[in-house]
């Protein structure tokens, strides 16, 4: 079983039977570069982007929903809004229209190069301390933040 393909101009790729070369077209006589040498070369290339992507994911599933699904209203309001609504919009309303926002501006403008993208995705590290720094319920830090209007603020941000 031979697969061979095209990549660019004049390189291809052959892989036969669990074993993959990579051939330079325009040389004559073959000699291709051993599998491990080019996905090593592309992992090479993917690493900071791929950290960016992991990093992102992971501090966003530390965060939403399971301690934004903990914070609770501080206003001594009894309407509905800062009571069993304030769960669903302030947290999950807000998380999933500023998620489309973002994802969506990302295709128009791009303000990160592969290098650069890790340092903004740590900067995100700061909200899950500021999230706790809220009323959050069986959190042991200090409510400092106690207006309704900053888990707002934060999951816009986050």
């Amino acid at each position: 079983w031979v697969l061979e393909t095209q990549i660019g101009s004049g390189i291809s790729i052959n892989k036969t039977d669990g074993y993959a070369a990579i051939n330079d077209a325009s040389s004559s006589g073959g000699g291709g570069i051993p599998a491990g040498t080019f996905r090593l070369g592309i992992m090479k290339k993917i690493a900071s982007p791929a950290l960016a992507v992991f990093l992102n994911f992971t501090i966003t599933l530390a965060v939403f929903p399971s301690i934004t699904a903990k914070i609770r209203s501080t206003s001594g309001n009894s309407s509905r809004i800062t009571n069993d609504l304030f769960i669903p919009m302030a947290v999950f309303i807000n998380f999933n229209l500023f998620d489309l926002f973002g994802r969506s501006i990302a295709g128009w403008k791009t303000m990160f190069g592969p290098k650069t993208l890790v340092t903004p995705v740590l900067w995100r590290l700061i909200f899950i301390p500021a999230l706790l720094l809220c009323e959050v319920e069986g959190s042991s830090l200090p409510h400092l933040l106690r207006h309704d209007a900053f888990p707002y603020l934060i999951i816009a941000f986050l």
